[in-house]
């Protein structure tokens, strides 16, 4: 199989995030996910979580995967969990550490399970905004623009640092 242009998104808000990242990055180097870039770590107030949610640090990562988008997302979602995230969660809850595939190649997919690209990507700063720095000219699939282009449509209409 080819190896298929990813990007993914990361953030959390509990414990030693940083040091979360890096082993997600480890084991995603570990498991045949090739990280081409990281996006520097961006501090965002948290919103649409619980009262009293701590800000959330975010990037994002640039990198190649060979394997299937589901057996990407099962790699993702056992990091999470081997970096302190329970396996039920809510999605408006504090966590150690959240990854999301934000695209995967140009497809387009609208499972149960998984929906590619991101629902919300194109209208979340703390998403967009680390995108920004590895990967400005990339166009979203459905969006008929560019990250660059999503991001200063989103801040000069408002500044969405939603979670």
């Amino acid at each position: 199989m080819n190896n298929t242009e990813v990007i993914l998104a990361l953030g959390g808000n509990l414990g030693n995030v940083p040091e979360s990242f890096k082993k997600a990055i480890d084991l995603l180097n570990q498991n045949q996910f090739i990280v081409l870039k990281k996006a520097k770590n961006h501090l965002t107030k948290a919103e649409n979580c619980e009262s009293g949610t701590p800000d959330f640090i975010n990037s994002a990562l640039l990198g190649t995967w060979s394997g299937t988008p589901d057996e990407l997302l099962a790699l993702c979602q056992k990091i999470e969990i081997i970096c302190g995230r329970p396996k039920i969660h809510s999605s408006t809850q504090s966590r150690t550490l959240d990854i999301d595939i934000i695209t995967f190649g140009n497809q387009i997919i609208n499972s149960d399970s998984l929906k590619i690209p991101h629902p919300y990507a194109t209208k979340r700063f703390f998403v967009l905004k680390p995108i920004s720095e590895i990967k400005p000219d990339l166009t979203i699939p459905q969006s008929n623009a560019t990250v660059f282009q999503l991001l200063d449509k989103l801040v000069n209409h408002k500044n969405g640092n939603c979670s």
